[in-house]
């Protein structure tokens, strides 16, 4: 809806920086692909939301495309349904259009680019809720360097979380 217009804006902007790149975000609603979508043909750029609407053979055509370096560059997908056993070395640039429960899911999606044969570095950006920002105060989107980061960020999370709850009782 509008109330999210400006979130839609900054993804696709972010996305748009990284025009030239393969790039991976992860959704976790259609209609956020949907957005998505939208934002980024503004833009002048490509993007495929691959939810389950899109037929399994097309599907796999395009993340084959993808996967070997072509197009299109941008892919929209859900972690429920692509988090696990793609090979995506192609990817350098994944976004979160939301921080996840899940540090599994969330370690897949992060692991169908940032695996054994990339040489090159991954750039992973994730949205940061105001509890975040408490662990880190950098903005609203964070470049996480490197998957060593990822895991002190979320084990800063939960020590903060759990403080949090502790003096709420």
């Amino acid at each position: 809806g509008e109330i999210f217009e400006p979130r839609w804006r900054k993804f696709a902007d972010l996305v748009a920086e990284h025009r030239t790149e393969q790039v991976i975000v992860w959704v976790t609603f259609d209609y956020e692909g949907d957005q998505l979508v939208t934002q980024l043909a503004e833009r002048g750029i490509e993007a495929v939301h691959l939810s389950g609407k899109v037929p399994v053979p097309k599907r796999r055509k395009i993340i084959e495309s993808f996967a070997e370096g072509g197009a299109p560059n941008v892919l929209i997908l859900k972690p429920a349904m692509f988090a696990m056993g793609l090979n995506m070395q192609a990817c350098t640039v994944q976004v979160f259009s939301s921080v996840h429960d899940s540090f599994e899911r969330f370690f897949q999606c992060i692991r169908r680019s940032w695996r054994f044969g990339q040489d090159r570095p991954v750039r992973i950006f994730v949205p940061l809720t105001q509890l975040d920002q408490a662990i880190n105060d950098r903005g609203v989107l964070v470049d996480l360097e490197s998957i060593e980061h990822v895991r002190v960020l979320i084990a800063e999370y939960k020590a903060q979380l759990a403080a949090q709850c502790r003096e709420m009782t």
